[in-house]
């Protein structure tokens, strides 16, 4: 069976030469129709695998504070994916507020 990847899934990636990469699925391309004339999109998504501090120097004046390595697996490749765990379950996002006093969010 062909592992569908949501955001937030940890999985592992064994490819078809034993490389092994483990980490977040960051994003997921959606479906796309082929468009004529052009060569039908490839659905993937991006499996994030290491992250780190962004230097001071260049995080000052960015709206990012980390920089993040992600690798592209293509639908193609989908097979070789090992779902894990997810961290969705895991959190509670009826109690998340971003300012103190802020209505709750609609659901």
């Amino acid at each position: 069976m062909t592992y569908g990847p949501k955001i937030d899934d940890y999985v592992r990636w064994t490819n078809a030469i034993g490389q092994v990469e483990e980490g977040w699925v960051y994003f997921v391309s959606p479906e796309l129709p082929q468009k004529k004339g052009w060569k039908k999109p490839i659905q993937y998504f991006t499996l994030e695998i290491a992250t780190k501090d962004m230097p001071p120097e260049i995080a000052r004046t960015s709206l990012h504070k980390k920089i993040h390595v992600l690798v592209l697996c293509y639908k193609d490749n989908w097979h070789e994916v090992e779902y894990l765990y997810n961290r969705r379950d895991n959190s509670d996002v009826q109690m998340y507020h971003s300012q103190q006093g802020r209505y709750a969010d609609i659901q």
